[in-house]
């Protein structure tokens, strides 16, 4: 076990408070510290233990026995899709004549080993954490506007580390805040990647959150969602990352959907003014960094399977695709395919039985937005646009396993989104919740 120094001192002490704290409390602190996938606690070997994941196993105990004591009912959304792939991982005792790129990225045939359950603890995570998300709200121990605030606390923290990049000798970051085993990029001048892993895990946390100040400031504009969208986009167009420059091309898209449905609440001059932010700051990182031109030739080449990345993605989506044609209803078992890409890799793991049960839950989320009386259906899109869009659009891009807990909050922010916008006292509009999470 390698002992970080300070950096483990300062993560004890947040394991500790996580402890002490009250259930809600300590919730918020793990919405906190969701996005330090880079900060670890202590290394074991090729592996390391980060603060989020102390933190969770925390809350995991304390919302168990608050829902022991309380006796409510907590809505389970994908619990039959996460069980189908803790089982479909014995798959791989049978599937060991496949040849798949592996979750090292390596052209191996289909094996089993105990990096399915790793990869699927990270899902359960995930997935869970929206359960807990949705559960505290409901049983009030957790408030809001609190939640939509520690949310925008750490989208901070996210963004001024990402500026520290550019001046904070890269030694002094990987010691203290980017040093887990697997972080990349972690040379001088490499880009930028923040609190995350890699470039692009950075971009599937910076859009979607990008998406849900730009809705907040269309209907009421504020400060704050107005500077952390453009700070976000500037990070955006620095870090060079296609799943960036897609989710930048698919946000405006879903956004536009929601101006449409909520053409009498939104306030028209709002959404002028941050159009008219976000060009200039695209003008100006443009002609200061040439980042746009990098940006724009970057998604082109990957798309177009050009170049190292783009070559590798394309590959390992093909040979994935001809995985699931192989083997099209329940897949060669989950956590042992790797392709860049959310959909052909679940379907290659899972098959078509995986991709049912996985779409069940968004197909109620649909029906909960287009069911209903006129204020439901508002209410659904503001919920349906802010939680699900750019995270199932950026996910086709990247796999939900690897983005893990700091998007999970997306997966449940229902009812919390919808207070946001129409205040604590709207519930009587609220669409079924049951329906909604497809208890």
């Amino acid at each position: 076990m390698t002992f970080l120094g300070i950096t483990s001192i300062v993560c004890f002490l947040l394991v500790v408070a996580a402890l002490w704290l009250p259930v809600g409390k300590a919730f918020l602190l793990l919405v906190l510290c969701a996005p330090l996938t880079t900060v670890a606690v202590f290394n074991l070997g090729e592996n390391s233990v980060l603060v989020y994941h102390l933190i969770w196993a925390i809350v995991a105990i304390k919302v168990v026995v608050l829902r022991i004591k309380s006796g409510k009912r907590m809505k389970t959304p994908w619990l039959p899709f996460l069980v189908f792939c803790l089982a479909s991982t014995l798959l791989a005792l049978f599937n060991g004549d496949v040849l798949v790129v592996n979750i090292d990225a390596r052209l191996a045939n289909v094996a089993f080993s105990f990096q399915q359950y790793t990869q699927w603890a990270y899902l359960a995570m995930a997935i869970s954490t929206a359960w807990f998300t949705t559960y505290l709200l409901d049983t009030g121990k957790i408030g809001t506007s609190d939640l939509l605030n520690w949310l925008d606390a750490g989208l901070v923290v996210v963004i001024v580390v990402a500026f520290l990049q550019l001046v904070v000798p890269a030694e002094i970051l990987n010691e203290f805040i980017r040093n887990s085993v697997h972080t990349g990029y972690k040379s001088v001048g490499a880009r930028l990647s923040s609190t995350f892993q890699e470039p692009s895990m950075l971009s599937l946390y910076l859009v979607p959150m990008m998406g849900m100040h730009v809705i907040r400031f269309a209907y009421q504009p504020n400060a704050k969602s107005a500077v952390l969208v453009l700070l976000s986009l500037v990070v955006c167009l620095m870090n060079n990352s296609s799943s960036a420059a897609l989710g930048l091309i698919v946000l405006p898209v879903f956004v536009s959907v929601w101006l449409f449905v909520h053409a009498n609440s939104a306030r028209v001059s709002a959404i002028v003014f941050v159009a008219v932010c976000i060009v200039m700051v695209v003008l100006t990182v443009s002609a200061s960094l040439g980042a746009f031109d990098n940006f724009v030739s970057t998604l082109l080449s990957k798309l177009g399977g050009e170049g190292v990345s783009g070559s590798i993605r394309s590959y390992n989506a093909a040979l994935a695709a001809d995985v699931f044609l192989g083997h099209p209803i329940i897949g060669v078992g989950w956590g042992t395919v790797r392709s860049e890409a959310l959909l052909t890799t679940w379907l290659a793991e899972l098959g078509l039985v995986g991709a049912v049960l996985f779409a069940k839950s968004l197909i109620n989320l649909l029906r909960s937005l287009l069911s209903g009386s006129s204020e439901n259906r508002r209410g659904g899109s503001v919920r349906f646009v802010a939680s699900v869009s750019g995270d199932c659009v950026l996910h086709i891009a990247d796999s939900m396993r690897r983005a893990v807990l700091p998007l999970a909050v997306d997966c449940a922010r229902s009812r919390m989104v919808y207070r946001a916008f129409y205040g604590e006292g709207t519930a009587r509009v609220c669409p079924d919740t049951n329906r909604m999470f497809g208890a």
